[in-house]
């Protein structure tokens, strides 16, 4: 049985908060019923790494802290990933092809659609800093990966 989660977090940017994040999401995911091999489950951890990991690689300069909330329901996995740098990201059809980045956002982007989930920016009212939304469906949590 699932049962409703909400964790909201502020971390330092900095590399270890990336797999800090990555660990506190896969306890919180089995500690309220959802089975690790569920293609969302792995879907909204690797979505939660590359957004975790952009904000330490490229706005940590800026906003030397980022803030995540994940969620966990009956119906879906949920993330926010916020940071201050005034940036906004670019939806990308692929990767730079002078291979200098862009495998992140690119990646996030497939798995979430494939997952049949979204992803959206919702930019601060200041203009300094944005919040990443990551929703996918988990219509059956418990199941295993096909």
């Amino acid at each position: 049985m699932i049962t409703a989660f909400t964790l909201a977090t502020t971390l330092t940017a900095v590399p270890v908060s990336v797999t800090q994040v990555r660990h506190d999401a896969m306890a919180a995911a089995a500690e309220h019923g959802l089975d690790r091999q569920h293609p969302a489950v792995d879907a909204w951890l690797v979505a939660l790494s590359e957004l975790a990991s952009n904000c330490v690689r490229h706005a940590a300069a800026t906003s030397p802290t980022f803030d995540v909330r994940l969620t966990i329901d009956q119906d879906s996995l949920a993330l926010a990933v916020h940071d201050r740098h005034p940036r906004q990201p670019v939806a990308l059809s692929e990767p730079h092809a002078d291979d200098s980045g862009g495998w992140g956002l690119f990646l996030v982007q497939q798995l979430v659609t494939e997952a049949g989930g979204h992803t959206s920016v919702d930019p601060d009212t200041d203009g300094h800093g944005k919040t990443i939304l990551v929703h996918l469906p988990c219509s059956n949590p418990t199941s295993p990966a096909r």
